[in-house]
């Protein structure tokens, strides 16, 4: 079961039952960002509900450790996955374009951030695509949603893949974005302010700004290297084990099998 607000009477009930919770948030930091009164309950009931739950499966390891504090038994990290296409590397040639992918309304993905890599490498175009905005830059375009054959196509041949940018905003330092996989199932590389469990720390398509506050102006020298690296290559199948379906859900199903039997 997803983890969310749950009754006194849903939490009495866990331990009649054999609960898997899956966690994909800091569910304190979260609730703390999103109502004080919402965080109050959570804080209350979050280690009743884990305790009486038979495992839990944490996207990050950070989330696994907050879990563990709460008492949680049986915990286990598993990162998102997505399953990973043949690449298509006849489409991509050479494009400019770097891309944000993202839903309307969310402070943490970090526009301004992405406002300010447009305006500090004015050689590259930047689609935001999903959240509106107002750009003063001429190669920053916010495109609204966009789905289907038309977003494949802008996968396909654009350069790089923005992740999130500011989840300091909800004071998360970890995360494991569904875009990030996206980005990598694609073959292109990416570019985020948050450390992914999941990614090897040496993994040369994946750029790691510091969390600092602001995206300093040296690092932009290491991101030009980057995506200078990245011309006219996409990233291999074979490297991305790390967030591949098959491997990860099929270790997720030996974990939910072995902890209701238990």
């Amino acid at each position: 079961a997803r983890f969310g607000i749950l009754t006194p009477f849903q939490i009495m009930q866990i331990r009649n039952r054999k609960i898997v919770f899956e966690i994909n948030t800091e569910v304190l930091k979260e609730y703390l960002y999103r109502s004080k009164i919402l965080y109050l309950y959570i804080k209350f009931t979050y280690g009743l509900a884990l305790r009486r739950a038979c495992a839990v499966c944490a996207v990050t390891q950070s989330i696994a450790e907050e879990a563990k504090k709460n008492q949680a038994k049986n915990v286990e990290f598993f990162p998102n996955s997505i399953s990973l296409l043949p690449k298509q590397n006849s489409t991509y040639n050479g494009s400019n374009t770097i891309i944000f992918i993202g839903s309307p309304g969310h402070d943490w993905h970090g526009i301004s951030q992405i406002k300010k890599l447009a305006r500090l490498l004015p050689e590259y175009n930047f689609l935001v695509i999903g959240p509106q905005g107002i750009s003063n830059e001429t190669n920053l375009i916010f495109t609204g949603e966009i789905y289907g054959q038309r977003l494949e196509d802008l996968l396909r041949t654009s350069l790089a893949g923005i992740s999130s940018m500011d989840l300091g905003l909800i004071g998360m330092k970890e995360a494991s974005p569904l875009k990030t996989r996206l980005y990598l199932s694609r073959g292109m590389p990416v570019i985020a302010r948050y450390k992914d469990s999941a990614i090897p720390e040496d993994a040369n398509y994946f750029y790691q700004f510091s969390s600092s506050e602001e995206v300093s102006d040296s690092e932009i020298t290491k991101l030009r290297e980057f995506l200078d690296l990245w011309q006219n290559k996409r990233v291999k199948n074979s490297e991305l084990s790390c967030i591949d379906s098959k491997i990860i859900e099929q270790k997720r199903i030996n974990f939910l099998l072995s902890a209701c039997q238990g």
